[in-house]
């Protein structure tokens, strides 16, 4: 457990630091914000995609890996989209492990919907 909040940590300092160029680095404050076995939005978190996205406020969005229900995507306000949902008239059957957001807070990730 403490691997993975280790490695949340510092996903989330290289994300930032990506995104920083000139910036003060006394504006910005990290937070372990998920432990694996937290749950979220109702489902028990067993690991993180790829790498979280955070924007210019500090909204975080997330690919995690649920136990018994597989990918979804989510933020600090809820899921945003999960393996099994219907959108747009076809059915997430897989969810990669990259999401992006926006400073609006738009959110873009890959899925692999039924027939594709």
């Amino acid at each position: 457990m403490l691997r993975t909040a280790v490695r949340v940590l510092i996903v989330l300092a290289l994300s930032c630091a990506s995104r920083v160029v000139d910036a003060d680095p006394v504006a910005y404050r990290l937070d372990l914000l998920y432990y694996e076995g937290d749950t979220v939005h109702g489902r028990t978190l067993r690991g993180l995609g790829y790498r979280p996205a955070v924007n210019d406020s500090g909204e975080v969005a997330a690919v995690g890996y649920a136990e018994g229900s597989g990918a979804f995507v989510f933020t600090s306000a809820g899921v945003v989209a999960e393996a099994g949902q219907t959108l747009d008239g076809k059915k997430l059957v897989q969810i990669s492990g990259r999401v992006e957001m926006n400073n609006a807070g738009q959110i873009a990730f890959s899925a692999q919907a039924e027939g594709d």
